[in-house]
């Protein structure tokens, strides 16, 4: 079942996405609460209860995680999400083998060096 991860998406955000998707029966949105920042995304994918260690830094972006869609579902999702975050600078990832250990936060600061190495570039 292909599943949508979101951080710090609001209550507008996650019913809006809901019901955009509510006619996919194989994906499942998931909004992660700042307490489960930082469970390893692998645990919330799998609904495993876990003692979430949340370290003091926080999200200041949103942040989607895509798990198990491709092709045609997962431009479908991203598509989905990027209308209701129009205009916002939203972080997006696919869940790999390597991430799926990963916090949350782990993922979200990865996201941020990668963004920051990427603009750097395009400015050289």
């Amino acid at each position: 079942m292909a599943s949508l991860l979101l951080y710090r998406f609001s209550q507008g955000e996650i019913l809006q996405l809901q019901t955009m998707l509510g006619f996919l029966p194989d994906v499942k949105v998931i909004p992660v609460e700042r307490t489960g920042f930082g469970m390893k995304i692998g645990d919330v994918l799998d609904g495993t209860e876990s003692p979430a260690v949340f370290f003091g830094r926080d999200m200041d972006r949103k942040m989607l995680v895509i798990a198990d869609a491709k092709g045609e579902l997962f431009h479908m999702l991203l598509s989905a999400a990027g209308q209701v975050t129009k205009g916002q600078n939203v972080l997006r990832a696919m869940v790999t083998e390597t991430n799926r250990a990963w916090t949350g936060l782990e993922l979200y600061e990865h996201l941020i060096e990668e963004e920051a190495e990427l603009s750097a570039l395009q400015r050289s």
